[in-house]
């Protein structure tokens, strides 16, 4: 008996995976990206950002996205990229609808205690950020890795999440065009730009290029219908002009300068008690006893929308043409969801009355065997603690701007927030400059 108490203390007193690292998420809302990047190292056992943890458990790749993510706002895109592509290697998929309800309150309830598992729109966004990561170190190889790891995530997500991903599946298309448009392979990228447009990314920009790509190429067959989203339409005027050679393309576009704005942060889960509602399951609550009138589910807490930001090219002001809403798709993912969650978690409260049942059967008809299986009963079900681990250091927008920077004098990026200032130089053939410190 003495055992069975000590697994009740026990169940009663653990911290959750985001409340070891909430003064992280504290420090990005307020634009100090080192202290963050310092509370995840401790929570790895590392000294610092250059080791890798000695030993694994089952948050280690859920840690590896956080620490990616403020690596790279603090500039460090080799470092950011290396624990973007392990924990890449090694996170598992999470598909609430090829579950079962017994499954799936297993995994919601799991807490720390299994492999941390991503949703379709955080799996999609590693490749985005890696993609992102080689894009500014001009490491095009690498990049295309992320590209063709994006587009083949895509074709198994799109069925299901289209829906509900469009801003992650335009803003993915995007970068990878951009990838193979710098890696001189035209027909590749054009593909992607026009899967970016299908996907609702369909500015005058874009609509240009595409133009001018499929003048090169001719048509490109896709698996996506061109006739709803008007590449059609784009690729009839390609037909009616003249073909453009390679070279008439890159001297046209050498003065491309793409800029990348990342702000905010996504919501973080958070556990919430909800009261029965439901006619059949008040009665079950009742059946139950009075500790069973509520259960503890995850939900989505606010996001941290994101500074306000004032870029320049050089000394002129200049307006992000695209915003990825991805704090906001995340959200009406998890929402879609949370039926099932409810679901399950009223069979997780009914066989956790169970467990007490059967330890009031073993223990006999005392006060102590009754006090037992009453202590199991409600820490079982009211101290029921739900898996709220996320990737909550990512970002809840993503936004760009493509222009051509013919001004060789001033060949630079200057970002203004509330949080801070931050200014990159602008080199090289089709640079591409991201912003993700201050958010």
């Amino acid at each position: 008996m003495r055992f069975v108490l000590l697994f009740v203390v026990l169940l009663t007193c653990c911290a959750t995976y985001s409340e070891k690292i909430s003064a992280s998420y504290k420090d990005i809302s307020k634009g100090e990206m080192s202290a963050a990047l310092g509370e995840i190292n401790n929570a790895l056992n590392v000294k610092d950002s250059k080791q890798l943890p000695s030993q694994t458990d089952e948050n280690t790749n859920l840690l590896l996205l956080e620490r990616a993510t403020i690596l790279q706002g603090l500039g460090e895109y080799e470092l950011s990229a290396r624990d973007f592509v392990l924990a890449d290697q090694n996170l598992g998929w999470f598909d609430p609808r090829k579950m079962s309800s017994i499954e799936l309150a297993d995994y919601t309830y799991s807490a720390n205690s299994t492999e941390y598992r991503a949703p379709a729109s955080e799996r999609l966004l590693i490749n985005v950020q890696n993609m992102i990561n080689f894009l500014v170190l001009n490491e095009l190889s690498a990049a295309k890795v992320e590209a063709r790891r994006f587009s083949i995530l895509t074709e198994y997500f799109r069925k299901q999440d289209e829906a509900f991903l469009p801003d992650i599946l335009a803003l993915g298309n995007y970068l990878a065009g951009v990838t193979f448009e710098k890696s001189a392979e035209f027909r590749d990228a054009a593909r992607m730009y026009g899967r970016a447009w299908h996907f609702g990314y369909r500015e005058k920009e874009l609509n240009n290029r595409l133009v001018d790509l499929y003048r090169i190429t001719g048509s490109i067959t896709d698996n996506t219908n061109p006739n709803p989203s008007g590449l059609d339409t784009i690729q009839t005027l390609a037909k009616r002009l003249p073909p453009l050679s390679i070279q008439e393309y890159l001297a046209k576009y050498k003065d491309d300068v793409l800029v990348i704005v990342q702000t905010g942060r996504v919501a973080e889960k958070r556990e919430k008690k909800v009261s029965l509602e439901k006619q059949d399951e008040k009665k079950l609550g009742r059946e139950l006893g009075q500790d069973f009138n509520s259960i503890n589910i995850p939900t989505m807490a606010k996001g941290y929308s994101g500074a306000q930001v004032i870029l320049h090219l050089g000394h002129r002001s200049t307006n992000l043409s695209y915003k990825s809403r991805l704090g906001l798709e995340l959200e009406r993912a998890f929402t879609a969801i949370q039926p099932a969650i409810y679901s399950a978690a009223m069979s997780r409260a009914l066989s956790r009355h169970l467990v007490g049942e059967s330890a009031d059967r073993v223990g006999g008809k005392n006060k102590i065997s009754s006090l037992i299986g009453l202590s199991l009963k409600g820490a079982l079900n009211s101290k029921d603690r739900p898996d709220t681990r996320s990737w909550s250091t990512s970002p809840a927008t993503i936004s760009f701007v493509r222009q051509t920077y013919a001004d060789d004098t001033y060949r630079f990026a200057t970002l203004s927030t509330s949080q801070g200032y931050e200014s990159k130089v602008i080199s090289g053939d089709f640079p591409v400059v991201n912003f993700s410190k201050f958010r």
